[in-house]
């Protein structure tokens, strides 16, 4: 979409005075209306995720308005409107947001399985997937995850989160 912007500016600059405006008014729409919770940098609401989760742990019902899969799906249509309307979006804050909510999402269903492992962990998990997208560095990603895990639990649950996070990461 960002090569069809650049394509249509140059061939066409008058259309895209117009028409650039009416795409980031519909991307904006889009976030608005609806995710409640779409405000500045995606990144905020995995800080305000995990926020919440310090005050309930493991609680994905108090996640889930910051980290769901209809975020994902406003946050790729929004950014494909803005990009397609001629906007300079960088591919960090999204991948690390939606890769972030998709593991928090399959954290909830799996979580009979994987008790063991806390909802913080996926979600540290998804951001270090959406970290090594992002950058195309899989062992940054990997050591990204490694630090938070070190940095806030035990060592007792850290080798579960260690195997988590390279399953993530490959």
């Amino acid at each position: 979409f960002g090569m069809m912007a650049k394509d249509r500016l140059v061939k066409d600059p008058k259309t895209t005075f117009f028409i650039t405006p009416v795409f980031f008014w519909l991307s904006a729409y889009v976030c608005r209306r609806f995710a409640r919770n779409s405000a500045g940098n995606s990144l905020d609401n995995i800080k305000s995720a995990l926020v919440e989760l310090k005050k309930t742990p493991n609680s994905f019902n108090k996640v889930s308005p910051f980290l769901n899969l209809r975020m994902v799906f406003v946050t790729s249509i929004s950014s494909l409107l803005s990009t397609f309307g001629g906007g300079s979006l960088g591919r960090e804050a999204p991948s690390l947001y939606m890769t972030a909510s998709i593991f928090t999402v399959i954290a909830n269903k799996m979580r009979f399985v994987s008790n063991r492992i806390t909802l913080e962990n996926w979600i540290f998990a998804g951001s270090a997937a959406g970290f090594a997208i992002a950058f195309h560095a899989p062992i940054a990603g990997l050591i990204y995850v490694t630090e938070k895990m070190f940095n806030h639990h035990k060592t007792k649950s850290f080798y579960s989160n260690l195997i988590l996070s390279f399953c993530a990461l490959f």
